[in-house]
């Protein structure tokens, strides 16, 4: 007997500890190599848009205006400009980022910072063997 219980139970009870800690830890990898590709996906299309302050354009084709805010009332809205300031920081132009959006240059170092920080999380994740639950001789 373990603190009233079998071994047996001991045993079963680390298993689904353990077995739940594997869980958990396969869950946070996959929810950050989402956040990775959705930063890297960003900071890529905002080198590849080029910027302008009325309109985004790719590759010479215009870019509609995708706020339905803006496209319904014709007014700004609290995320008017954020396209362009992020592209504006893709193409190292933080003035004329800071310009379109005030907010725009600190949210795009923050999900430039992303990319080497889950990196970091997934290849540790990759490193670290799942617990093993100890078994009695």
């Amino acid at each position: 007997m373990v603190d009233g219980g079998t071994v047996a139970e001991g045993d079963a009870a680390l298993d689904r500890q353990a077995s739940r800690a594997a869980r958990t830890r396969r869950r946070n990898a996959e929810a950050d190599a989402v956040i990775l590709a959705i930063s890297v996906g960003v900071i890529i299309l905002s080198t590849l848009l080029s910027p302008d302050p009325q309109t985004l354009s790719l590759f010479g084709y215009q870019i509609p205006t995708l706020c339905i805010w803006k496209n319904l009332t014709g007014w700004n809205g609290p995320g008017c400009g954020l396209t362009r300031s992020f592209t504006y920081m893709g193409h190292l132009m933080p003035v004329a980022a800071f310009g379109m959006h005030k907010l725009g240059p600190l949210l795009w170092i923050a999900t430039l910072a992303q990319i080497p920080w889950r990196l970091r999380l997934l290849w540790r994740a990759r490193l670290v063997p799942p617990p093993r639950s100890p078994r009695p001789l």
